[in-house]
């Protein structure tokens, strides 16, 4: 396996980017990538995906998971000889998610987190949003010290599966998750706290399927996502135009570094 290097990933201008966990750190509704309904020819892309927040047929509801999405560049992206530049096939599968709504390629401007950056990025990240909504006690409710039931933080690979296995680990979990729903009839959502300690395994099996798993089409993504995630749909109090931010009591910016798009065609293992 190829040595971890560390993540990229294309932000939609410079401003943004020159402001990256400078102050905030904003997240996208999962469901906001489900595949675009495309009118022009430039459908050969990996960033939409109609099956994101489901399973098979069952999928969440809008509002209970934002993700921000990178991509994984191991060592063997890069050239095995000085200077050491992204390989061109890897820039190639790298612009296949740059598109915009319309399906269109784009030229976005781009930050990276080298590898010894990351935990720290996670962690605080983690810290940050646990203190987000406790300081809004959120959903009215006063959290204690050690007893914080919110909205949580969780920075995971992206695991790609052949279509065959893809079908029968959704079946599988959609039955279970079934079996979950069955026993929660009386309740609009299910009632985590009434759930035997297996239920428990089996739905978060199944969250990890809706929000984890792709088709191995979309493995060119080579995909890490940060998560916050919700039991319940986050009101709107918390989003700016859809957009989940988590304002951050320190910047982070130090940790990642900024790039003109035209730098993907020059970038060195030792630029990120």
């Amino acid at each position: 396996m190829s040595a971890f290097t560390g993540l990229l990933q294309f932000v939609p201008n410079i401003e943004i980017a020159n402001q990256f966990l400078e102050s905030d750190f904003c997240l996208k509704d999962i469901l906001s990538y489900k595949k675009k309904d495309f009118k022009s020819d430039h459908c050969n892309n990996v960033k939409y995906d109609n099956l994101e927040g489901k399973i098979l047929t069952v999928g969440i509801i809008e509002k209970c998971c934002f993700i921000s999405c990178f991509t994984i560049l191991k060592d063997s992206f890069f050239e095995e000889y000085s200077p050491y530049k992204l390989k061109k096939e890897a820039i190639e599968g790298l612009e296949r998610g740059n598109v915009n709504e319309h399906g269109k390629k784009i030229l976005r401007p781009f930050i990276t987190i080298k590898e010894a950056n990351l935990k720290p990025v996670d962690d605080e990240l983690n810290v940050q949003t646990e203190s987000f909504f406790k300081s809004n006690n959120y959903n009215g409710q006063h959290f204690s010290a050690n007893n914080y039931k919110g909205p949580h933080f969780s920075a995971k690979k992206v695991n790609y599966l052949a279509v065959g296995d893809y079908l029968v680990r959704g079946s599988e979990t959609q039955e279970k998750l079934k079996k979950i729903r069955s026993s929660n009839k009386k309740v609009k959502r299910i009632d985590t706290n009434k759930l035997t300690n297996q239920q428990k395994s089996d739905l978060c099996d199944a969250l990890k399927f809706m929000y984890l798993t792709k088709l191995e089409k979309y493995q060119v993504q080579n995909e890490y996502r940060m998560l916050i995630i919700s039991d319940e749909p986050l009101s709107e109090e918390y989003l700016d135009n859809d957009l989940l931010r988590v304002p951050i009591g320190r910047s982070l910016h130090n940790y990642i570094k900024v790039h003109k798009h035209e730098d993907i065609y020059n970038l060195t293992k030792f630029d990120l």
